[in-house]
């Protein structure tokens, strides 16, 4: 019996060997997953590229981790350069990060010193567009009716 695991060992060894590192028929591309062919990738994280080119190297074969895939030709629906992370991949018309601003004085207007990066609304308070000089005034976006009153009593 030990001289059968042996073998079993020594032939596991050479087919590891033979199907290992470096020795596939391609080096293996990196694509990133698109699966509403909108030019935005599915989420993904630097270890996904690493995990999917380690699978490859070990298989090789095609390999896939998350958003990423490594082949030797690109696979339907991925892209091979990334653009940017897409907040819905499966809706062509969700695609990217919009810049929301809060609105603590409740006059329709973000203060641009108080943003969110993200794909949907943080809620209630956050509008998509900025510009509110005076954050803590609902009465202006501007300043400018400040400016009147103060120069209306010099007068």
């Amino acid at each position: 019996m030990p001289r059968l695991l042996f073998y079993c060992l020594v032939l596991a060894g050479l087919l590891t060997g033979y199907m290992g590192y470096g020795q596939c028929s391609c080096t293996g591309n990196v694509y990133f997953v698109d699966n509403d062919e909108d030019g935005f990738t599915a989420h993904w994280y630097t270890q996904d590229i690493t995990a999917a080119q380690d699978e490859y190297k070990r298989t090789c074969s095609r390999a896939q981790s998350a958003g990423v895939i490594v082949a030797c030709t690109q696979p339907p629906k991925t892209v091979s350069t990334f653009s940017q992370i897409d907040c819905d991949d499966n809706d062509v018309n969700a695609q990217t990060k919009t810049t929301w601003y809060y609105d603590g004085d409740n006059n329709g207007v973000g203060d641009d010193n108080n943003t969110q990066y993200r794909c949907g609304s943080p809620g209630q308070g956050w509008y998509s567009s900025g510009g509110d000089r005076c954050p803590n005034d609902p009465n202006t976006t501007t300043g400018l009716n400040v400016l009147f009153k103060l120069t209306s009593k010099v007068l």
